[in-house]
Formats: structure tokens, C-alpha cells, sequence
């Protein structure tokens, strides 16, 4: 049940940095066939990403794989050499 409760934050709050972030430099592209649409994002344009981890305490461990995880991502999608192949 404490895993729920600390998915069902970090969802809500990943979903109210993506609302509150501004995209004033996007554009909406069509044919557009869902109500949030298609962004187009300049080149070079700045991102934020945000997450909400529990770093410390008894569910630390839970916090500190997903940090990782991301990390990973982050460290592979910079140097695709890293990436293992999937069949």
C-alpha cells in the first residue's frame, strides 16, 4: 500500500510539472487527433524534467533505483555505445 501512495505522488507530481511548465517557444503541428496534441520544440530549446524521489527513510531503496534508472538513461542516450542491443 506504501508503494501505491508513493507512486500515485510521484505520478501527480510529474504530471503537475508537465502542466506548469511553460512552452511558450512550442507550437502546436497538425492534423492534431487527441486533446493534448503534437509540440514541436525548437532545436536547442531547454527541457526541464522533473521527479520526485523518496531519497531517505524506509522506502529510500524504491527512490534511489528510480534515480539510477534515470541516470542510465541519461548517461546511455549520450553515449549510445553503452546501450545494450535487444533482441
Amino acid at each position: 500500500m506504501k508503494h501505491r501512495k508513493c507512486l500515485l505522488t510521484a505520478l501527480c507530481s510529474a504530471l503537475a510539472a508537465v502542466c506548469a511548465a511553460p512552452v511558450a517557444a512550442a507550437e502546436t503541428k497538425g492534423p492534431v487527433t487527441d486533446d493534448l496534441g503534437v509540440l514541436m520544440i525548437p532545436k536547442g530549446a531547454p527541457i526541464q524534467i522533473g521527479a520526485y524521489w523518496v531519497m531517505s527513510g524506509a522506502d529510500s531503496a524504491l527512490g534511489i533505483d528510480e534515480k539510477r534508472g534515470v541516470e542510465i538513461a541519461i548517461k546511455t542516450k549520450a553515449e549510445p555505445s553503452l546501450a545494450t542491443p535487444s533482441n
